[in-house]
């Protein structure tokens, strides 16, 4: 039983090692975006202002809304970038959920993976809506998504976004 020692420290080592390298991060569910200030759009423009960034030490996450008109299609756009040393990790199963209000309606409640545009600088999803009332509206969901260094990638779940929305 002399040697049972060491390899039992050799196997904890190898097992702690391997958890740190795959590094799961769940961050908590960052507050959504604050409402626009009353007459921030332009006269006349019915297109959302943008959202703030969610900013992380690894990414930035964009949530923002083209023109949207009642009874018209519409869509909102989210795009998440890495910091410097990071990249998008193309292989990770992403996924957005999103629910709608009165004002609007996502066609889809989840968008997976195929639905994303990814590259090593980004990664973008544009939610197909339904305008269905004139209005301040809003949209939420949450997104699950991962970014890699050389040495290990974080795996971000259930991050909250956000979409305020001004609709004519």
């Amino acid at each position: 039983m002399k040697h049972a020692t060491p390899t039992v420290v050799l196997l904890a080592a190898l097992l702690t090692f391997a958890a740190a390298a795959c590094n799961p991060a769940t961050p908590a569910a960052t507050p959504e975006a604050p409402a626009a200030p009353a007459g921030s759009a332009a006269a006349g423009s019915a297109a959302a202002p943008a959202a703030p960034a969610a900013d992380d030490a690894n990414y930035t996450v964009k949530a923002t809304a083209g023109e949207l008109t009642q009874g018209a299609p519409g869509a909102l756009t989210l795009t998440i970038h890495p910091k410097p040393g990071f990249k998008i990790n193309q292989e990770y199963p992403w996924k957005l959920t999103v629910t709608g209000d009165a004002v609007i309606e996502p066609s889809a409640a989840e968008l997976p993976r195929d639905k994303w545009t990814l590259n090593d600088k980004s990664g973008a999803v544009e939610v197909p809506v339904q305008v269905k009332a004139a209005g301040a509206g809003k949209a939420t969901g949450s997104v699950t998504f991962s970014v890699c260094n050389d040495s290990a990638c974080d795996v971000i779940r259930d991050h909250a976004v956000a979409w305020e929305v001004t609709a004519r």
